[in-house]
This record gives C-alpha cells, structure tokens and sequence, in this order.
C-alpha cells in the first residue's frame, strides 16, 4: 500500500467533515421548508398531494 503523507490525510478528512456538515445543514434547510410548503397550501391540496 502506497504511504499517505500527513497533508494528504488531514486534507481527506477534513473533505468529509466538510461533506457531513454540508448534508446535514441541507437536512435542516430542505426539511422545515417542505413541511412550511406543504402548510401554506388549502387542506384540500394537501390531502391530494399525500
């Protein structure tokens, strides 16, 4: 197995936190945002859309 040097290692693990915080922060954002578009429609709307 090639060796990794210390600069490769940190820079990989700092890709993925970066990569969790990002997927996280769009959970946050997309969720609360389908649930405030789903109540602004009428009750009739939202019973069709489910």
């Amino acid at each position: 197995m090639p060796q990794l040097s210390p600069m490769m290692g940190i820079m990989l693990f700092a890709v993925v936190l970066i990569f969790l915080l990002v997927l996280v922060i769009s959970m946050k954002t997309t969720i609360p945002l389908m649930s405030s578009k789903g109540g602004q429609k009428s009750p009739n709307q939202k019973v069709r859309f489910f």
